[in-house]
């Protein structure tokens, strides 16, 4: 037998199970980076927290948002796309950007135009609650 064939045997004896663990951690630190990329590069409107549903539980201080959203605010559209469609596609906003946001106000709509700033990694990565970046990844 060739020395080949007699690798080739040697390997495809090996049990396939046995490299699983390091496969699978592979993969999980592979997604760990693809959640942090994303979390990293997400623009800043200046809304710290908001439900499922687009109501708006947090508004940071001096953020754009500050004096033109209130909390309690319902976001219904940004830039013409409806809240459920939205979160997909908002990471895709750069820091100077202006971006309308119809939201619903005490029973009554409001276009508001907001400009976008460009993240501070550190504070956007910080300011995150597990719930706003779950809803985010959907």
């Amino acid at each position: 037998m060739s020395m080949p064939q007699e690798l080739f045997l040697r390997v495809s004896r090996q049990a396939w199970w046995k490299s699983f663990p390091f496969l699978l951690a592979l993969l999980v630190l592979v997604f760990m980076g693809w959640v942090t990329a994303r979390v990293v590069v997400y623009p800043d409107d200046g809304i710290s927290s908001f439900n499922e549903s687009g109501v708006i539980e947090g508004i940071r201080e001096s953020g754009p948002a500050d004096g033109l959203l209130q909390i309690h605010d319902r976001i219904i559209e940004i830039d013409g796309k409806k809240w459920e469609q939205v979160l997909a596609s908002y990471e895709d906003v750069s820091g100077g950007e202006e971006v309308v946001y119809k939201i619903q106000r005490e029973g009554q709509t409001h276009d508001i135009l907001l400009t976008i700033h460009q993240a501070d990694n550190q504070k956007n990565i910080l300011n995150q609650d597990p719930i706003q970046i779950a809803t985010r990844f959907k």
